[in-house]
């Protein structure tokens, strides 16, 4: 039959050579000095090695195993993965510090993720997730979605966002740099602590021309609303919103004030002119 098997105990075949020059060994194969397979090799259980797994014509491309439940991948001569003890892989890094670390010698970019569908995304949870939020591309877009699938927020290609809208290019070219919106109310909050102020700046580069403050005080009476414009000498306030007054240049003696039906117009402490309900004026005394 063309082939050459080796038996013990009469029965058992122990080694066997076919007809096309394939060799099996039963249950051990053991060789002091350099084996060489020419076609594929099979293992049916444990492939134990003592050293390193090496790519036969490119000694610099390798597996190997460093310390007990480490492995590692070289390429060109250098360490390019490893997967540690504690299950955390590396890439060009040896002591990872996360799960996944991966660090680019002279590289801005370091990770990509690309994906066949309409949209790519990578996904986080913990223990208590049910529906995993995402951050992903659609087109050239950037989005955040929580909620199982409810996009949040998104940046788009030319640099617009949008908070509960997908759309904030559409918007006003006056305001769409910025949208926030939905179907329902909507609000931005800022939030400060007393004794600070919450702000709202405008500039022009880097510069501050104008501004919306709100001064935050323990006393209802000390908070106050005040717009602010750089003059051309000085960022100084040019008008203020403070307990029922609409103030002046920071002149505090100098307001119109309102209430029960009546505008009090006052400068220098003193009340100057009052309209009442029915649209007659009073001048002083």
């Amino acid at each position: 039959d063309n082939q050459l098997t080796l038996h013990t105990n009469n029965t058992t075949e122990r080694f066997k050579i076919d007809e096309a020059g394939n060799v099996r060994v039963a249950n051990t194969f053991d060789c002091v000095g350099v084996s060489t397979f020419r076609n594929n090799l099979f293992a049916q259980a444990d492939l134990r090695i003592a050293g390193e797994i090496v790519h036969l014509s490119d000694d610099d491309t390798r597996m190997q195993f460093p310390s007990n439940d480490t492995i590692a991948f070289k390429t060109a001569g250098s360490e390019v993965l490893r997967i540690t003890s504690d299950r955390k892989v590396g890439i060009n890094r040896t002591s990872p510090a996360r799960h996944l670390h991966a660090y680019a010698t002279g590289a801005g970019f370091v990770a990509k993720f690309e994906g066949s569908y309409s949209y790519s995304a990578v996904e986080f949870a913990d223990t208590g997730t049910t529906n995993a939020p995402y951050i992903g591309s659609k087109s050239d877009d950037f989005t955040i979605a929580t909620g199982g699938n409810n996009e949040r927020v998104r940046i788009t290609s030319d640099g617009f966002v949008g908070i509960g809208v997908t759309n904030p290019e559409d918007y006003n070219s006056a305001g769409k740099n910025l949208v926030v919106g939905s179907a329902g109310q909507e609000g931005i909050t800022i939030r400060s602590s007393s004794p600070n102020t919450g702000n709202l700046q405008f500039s022009d580069g880097a510069t501050k021309i104008a501004g919306i403050t709100f001064k935050h005080d323990s006393t209802a009476s000390n908070r106050y609303f005040s717009f602010l414009i750089d003059n051309g000498s000085s960022y100084v306030e040019q008008l203020r919103l403070q307990d029922g007054k609409l103030i002046f240049s920071n002149d505090q003696n100098s307001y119109i004030s309102g209430g029960s039906d009546v505008f009090r117009f006052t400068t220098g402490g003193t009340e100057r002119v009052r309209i009442n309900a029915s649209g007659h004026v009073k001048l002083p005394d």
